[in-house]
């Protein structure tokens, strides 16, 4: 039998097992949400290739003019660069962080040998001054390779970190038509800044295809393609995709593991546990808990539902890595306020065994770590853990990949996509836009372009400095 890719246990939020007081009622639980996950799983698919309707990601495990065009580019420019970076934000960042985070090397970027001649990956998703200085002042700029990331172009932090990089660009002398040498665009097929700029001065430029929103793109060349030029088996993320594809578009909710998650998970929050801990045991997964805090945070935190009532509702998503956490948030986690529920994610197996042969005599009250290897250290730590929280009546949920690879990770990425909306549609709100942002980003141009002065904050009462 083959080993699932990605495995939901929901063990640790059963009332049998962690009491009635914070457990679900699994049989009234499944009854209540089984008509309603069908419907939305149903919507959902439905949406797919309807125009407007931002569901297109759900057929991205299918790409095979998008990989062999990426194939094409990237052995084009193979052995060119020492350097690729990554202008983006929000979703045109952080799906290529968590992806390069859990398949290179941990050491990639400082240890040349780790890469076997592929380039190092650097992800500019702010505009810090100290960051974007320090990155220019030490690449050597005609052996770096920039992948501009915009669906409209317009977007303000990538933008000042192109206008900044062409700056210095002409400095090191490299002229305007050389740009098409260092430069890749991924942005809308049609509209925007970035296309017309791209197509007069012959910019080599992917698509970001219509219908998918930023927080949905990471299976797109948005995050494809920084990963093939690092040398990344990125077909096996799309491999990933359809492997568990059936599963993730069942309508029996006995049978599909992100409507599982979904519902329970909501189920929570009409309970009053409105926080989502979400706390891989992998130093390389951290930045998928980055991933999924956008994705969940921006699909569900709504001030409307989809009839236009106010509603103003919203799961937080809490980021938390294993072990290093249980020395900071576990004690919030066991002993403050009931209203989070812990989503666990495990590795079973590691690439790589480290194990403790001896324990000298003056550390003999540690000997019970010989023998052992850190991963099976790394795992019972997750084990204890999820114990005692079941102890102390805290639900926690876990997903378990069978080890780290593209497949695993494509898998686990989409999973927990279709999970974030099949949520949106049982709290019945729209999962796929995000009106607070453009809010935010609206006051902003006018700001920078003059035309509103910055909020000046409320003056303060007996305020101190030091």
């Amino acid at each position: 039998m083959t080993t699932p890719l990605v495995t939901l246990n929901p063990t640790g939020v059963c009332s049998t097992v962690i009491g009635e007081a914070h457990g679900l009622p699994t049989a009234a639980t499944v009854q209540a949400y089984t008509p309603q996950v069908a419907a939305a799983v149903e919507t959902l698919v439905a949406n797919a290739e309807k125009p407007g309707a931002w569901c297109r990601w759900l057929t991205l495990g299918t790409q095979p003019q998008l990989l062999a065009d990426i194939s094409t580019y990237t052995q084009g420019v193979a052995g060119q660069f020492d350097d690729v970076v990554v202008l983006g934000i929000g979703g045109s960042a952080l799906g290529a962080k968590a992806l390069f985070a859990a398949l290179c090397h941990p050491l990639w970027n400082v240890v040349d040998a780790t890469r076997k001649g592929a380039p190092r990956l650097h992800v500019v998703d702010n505009v810090d001054t100290d960051y974007v200085h320090g990155l220019l002042d030490t690449l050597t700029l005609k052996r770096t390779l920039v992948v501009a990331i915009s669906k409209s172009g317009s977007t303000i932090e990538p933008m000042s970190a192109l206008l900044l990089v062409m700056q210095a660009w002409e400095q090191a002398g490299i002229t305007q038509a050389e740009w098409a040498k260092y430069l890749v665009m991924v942005t809308d097929p049609e509209k925007g800044l970035f296309r017309p700029f791209a197509e007069e001065h012959n910019i080599p430029c992917f698509d970001v295809p219509d219908d998918v929103g930023g927080r949905f793109s990471v299976f797109s060349a948005v995050g494809l393609l920084p990963l093939a030029l690092l040398g990344v088996d990125v077909k096996g993320l799309l491999d990933g995709i359809q492997t568990v594809y059936p599963a993730v578009t069942d309508t029996r909710l006995a049978a599909n593991p992100a409507g599982q998650l979904a519902a329970m998970l909501v189920a929570y929050y009409r309970q009053g546990k409105p926080n989502t801990v979400i706390m891989p045991y992998a130093r390389g997964l951290e930045f998928v808990a980055d991933w999924f805090v956008q994705l969940w945070a921006e699909s569900l935190g709504k001030a409307t539902d989809v009839d236009g009532n106010t509603v103003n509702l919203g799961p937080t998503p809490i980021k938390a890595v294993g072990a290093t956490d249980q020395h900071s948030q576990l004690q919030l986690f066991a002993q403050g306020t009931t209203d989070k529920v812990v989503l666990f994610i495990e590795v079973a197996n590691a690439a790589e065994t480290l194990t403790i042969t001896d324990v000298p005599a003056a550390f003999s009250a540690m000997g019970y770590l010989k023998g052992h290897c850190l991963h099976h250290i790394l795992n019972a730590e997750l084990n204890g853990t999820q114990q005692s929280l079941t102890e102390a009546g805290r639900p926690t949920l876990r997903l378990t990949l069978p080890e780290i690879s593209p497949q695993s990770i494509g898998a686990l990425l989409f999973m927990l996509e279709v999970t974030t909306a099949l949520a949106g549609y049982l709290l019945n709100i729209d999962p796929f836009d995000q009106p607070g942002v453009e809010a935010s980003k609206i006051i902003t141009k006018a700001i920078l372009r003059g035309e509103q002065a910055a909020a000046e904050p409320a003056a303060p009462v007996g305020a101190c400095g030091v």
